[in-house]
């Protein structure tokens, strides 16, 4: 069927285009605000509310943006309810000990859970692995604490190279 001079091919074609392009945006905007969260949290160790609500806020933008001009493939039930579990599982460790864990950790694991869905599983597991090593290691004692986001960030790309 021929619709303004293109084709129905044409226009798979360019939905496909559009979907890929939100899914670049969405990566780079993904793993920028996490090298400058890591930056954060090795310097100061602080996640800023501002950095996780620009996540959320430029997540749903792109979900809306893919939803009305695209064919999503995007589950959002799928992303929140994932979003959820690593919220409320690190919401737990927090009760825990309290020391342990920060409350910018436990939000910055709801974030990425919206952005990663069900593969933050694999991140968080991943990450605490390392997280692990690197203390036992020797390099994480004392009173100082250990910044956790730049294990989410390596984790983030293993998961991405290795098992994806």
């Amino acid at each position: 069927m021929l619709y303004m001079g293109y084709s129905s091919a044409m226009e798979e074609n360019v939905c496909k285009r559009g979907d890929v392009f939100i899914q670049i945006v969405s990566v780079m905007v993904l793993y920028g605000s996490m090298a400058l969260i890591s930056y954060y949290d090795i310097k100061k160790k602080k996640i800023y509310n501002s950095i996780l609500i620009f996540m959320i806020l430029i997540y749903f933008s792109l979900f809306i943006i893919n939803s009305l001009f695209f064919d999503s493939n995007i589950s959002l039930k799928e992303n929140i309810i994932s979003a959820i579990v690593a919220f409320l599982l690190f919401f737990c460790m927090k009760i825990a000990n309290p020391t342990g864990i920060g409350m910018g950790d436990v939000k910055l694991a709801f974030v990425l859970g919206l952005y990663l869905g069900y593969g933050v599983l694999e991140v968080i597991g991943i990450s605490m692995l390392c997280l692990c090593i690197y203390t036992m290691l020797g390099n994480g004692t004392g009173k100082k604490g250990v910044p956790y986001a730049p294990f989410v960030l390596f984790s983030m790309l293993l998961q991405n190279f290795f098992f994806t």
